[in-house]
């Protein structure tokens, strides 16, 4: 396809994906590359607000999410004002964006893609793929010449083996590359109708590198998935998401219990100390950026220093690694009884909205949203995964794979 006809729209989605394939490597060496996921995000709810006020109206079926996702930030902004835990309009600014920006890269970008046809969708897939493909080959090299030669780029040693961390200084931004990689692999299924298995055993075998239990975990799912979406071809809905969950709940019990049950790790320690704060701040919250989130650890929160985190490894202000590893205790924490539970009822319509569409669609469409889906489930049960740039990424790339139904708009 000649270049010179690409359209404006094209390009603009097209420098998005890339930008965001590349966004931790650019954050190594550009300070500012880590805010690409927000402002990209802030620039489809521009996108998504104007649509609304152009039209005069929210289409019902996102009326009740976006209703839930104003109700939470009203009752969580009382709350900061309320108890002055954090009051600086900056700051409370920032957490708030960063914990929704994945709902708002969600109706942004469904609002933005339903301008392009599947043609341009096409073009653009066909781009970002290559370059991806390039970028994965590169990755499996390193991976295996970090075994053999000891290259340096891993976390910690599993079973005689380096964690593949490439230069992240961390596994787990190989595991949510690998899932980038993974929903572009389908999506290039779904557009382009081509289905190369070297491609998906080298995301599997750059997913495993890093040994972490959540990437096996991950792992053992999506094979399944795919084995029961695309090979079996089920079509009962039960019947495609009881297993999903069966297994889901038997390979993840050891990593709940590792995180959760275990004495004296930081996420027991934050998952206490969050149930601590719902009570005591009964039931509105202490309010955004005051407990858990990542702005709450840069902005040292008051409530660290009196709960003693301050004397704590990887908890005190010169060292706040584990201080933002935990999801749902800062949701409960910040939002509240009240607004925790509307948060999970949130997440919840949000799945529903997913689900829906892929019940009606192509079995890749399918596979791709319950792949999605599960890696948000399972991954927030041990970081604050859905206010990483990742789910941003994954997020926008649903947008992608949900755009290909027609019966898929938003306005």
């Amino acid at each position: 396809m000649d270049m010179n006809k690409i359209t404006i729209r094209e390009l603009i989605i097209l420098f998005v994906l890339i930008l965001f394939i590349f966004q931790n490597l650019l954050e190594k060496y550009f300070v500012y590359a880590q805010y690409i996921d927000e402002i990209v995000a802030l620039l489809f709810l521009i996108h998504y607000f104007l649509r609304v006020v152009l039209n005069k109206s929210i289409s019902k079926k996102f009326s009740r999410l976006v209703l839930l996702l104003l109700t939470i930030i009203l009752i969580t902004l009382i709350s900061n004002f309320w108890n002055n835990v954090q009051t600086n309009i900056l700051i409370i600014s920032i957490d708030l964006f960063s914990i929704f920006k994945f709902i708002f890269i969600f109706l942004g970008a469904q609002s933005f893609l339903n301008d392009l046809t599947h043609k341009e969708i096409k073009r653009i897939i066909l781009r970002v793929y290559f370059i991806s493909n390039i970028y994965l080959s590169v990755l499996i090299v390193l991976a295996f010449l970090n075994i053999f030669i000891g290259l340096g780029m891993h976390q910690e040693y599993r079973y005689g083996l380096p964690t593949f961390s490439f230069i992240f200084g961390t596994p787990g931004q190989v595991i949510n590359l690998s899932i980038i990689f993974l929903l572009l692999y389908q999506l290039n299924k779904l557009y382009n109708s081509k289905n190369n298995l070297i491609h998906l055993v080298l995301i599997f075998l750059l997913l495993l590198s890093t040994l972490k239990t959540r990437a096996i975990v991950l792992a053992i799912v999506f094979v399944y998935i795919l084995y029961l979406f695309e090979i079996r071809n089920i079509s009962s809905m039960k019947k495609r998401v009881l297993p999903v969950l069966g297994l889901g709940a038997v390979v993840g019990f050891e990593q709940f219990k590792t995180y959760f049950l275990t004495s004296d790790t930081p996420r027991l320690t934050l998952f206490k100390y969050g149930m601590l704060t719902m009570r005591r701040y009964f039931p509105l919250g202490s309010g955004f950026a005051t407990y858990g989130s990542d702005i709450a650890a840069k902005n040292y929160s008051l409530l660290y220093y009196q709960y003693g985190f301050h004397n704590r490894y990887g908890m005190n202000p010169y060292d706040i690694r584990f201080l933002n590893d935990n999801f749902y205790p800062m949701i409960f924490a910040q939002f509240g009884f009240l607004g925790g539970i509307l948060y999970v009822f949130l997440l919840l319509d949000y799945f529903r909205l997913l689900l829906r569409v892929a019940s009606i669609n192509d079995k890749v469409i399918k596979t791709s949203v319950f792949i999605y889906i599960f890696n948000v489930v399972l991954s927030s049960i041990q970081s604050s995964y859905p206010g990483t740039n990742s789910m941003v990424i994954t997020t926008f790339l649903i947008c992608l794979i949900l755009r290909y139904s027609d019966k898929w708009r938003i306005l």
